[in-house]
């Protein structure tokens, strides 16, 4: 489950995985693409952080 913004309820609404679209990896995260139960459409974009690698001894 994932909430989002959605423009056609004026509010957030809580989806399931049969409404992602399209999951699409960029370099700085990953894009999500949905579709709401009331039809409209819309991207999220989960930013991923990358802990700064450290030397091992």
């Amino acid at each position: 489950m994932f909430a989002i913004y959605c423009s056609g309820h004026e509010s957030r609404v809580l989806l399931f995985s049969e409404h992602i679209e399209a999951l699409v990896n960029r370099p700085d995260g990953v894009e999500l693409r949905w579709r709401c139960t009331c039809g409209t459409t819309g991207n999220t974009h989960i930013h991923h952080n990358p802990a700064p690698l450290q030397e091992v001894a």
